[in-house]
């Protein structure tokens, strides 16, 4: 698992940068992009605070469902559009 983080994070970076590089960056309203940046700050802050405090199996779970989550809603939206 300590392997794949890296790369993952790496896999990460490089579809988001090509993406950019096609596509441009989103045109958002400079508010929206404040609020972007300060909802990564507080997740970073507060996931540094818990990260001792919250026991690692049921926060590996609770990631794990909010993925499947994410990917069953995708799924679900592009069903929903054919």
């Amino acid at each position: 698992v300590r392997e794949f983080v890296p790369n993952a994070h790496f896999h990460g970076v490089v579809v988001n940068v090509l993406s950019v590089g096609a596509r441009g960056t989103p045109q958002l309203a400079t508010p929206v992009w404040l609020l972007a940046a300060a909802g990564i700050t507080a997740g970073a802050v507060v996931g540094a605070v818990l990260a001792d405090r919250v026991p690692e199996r049921p926060a590996r779970a609770l990631v794990l469902l909010l993925a499947l989550a994410g990917g069953l809603t995708t799924l679900g939206k592009g069903l929903w559009s054919l």
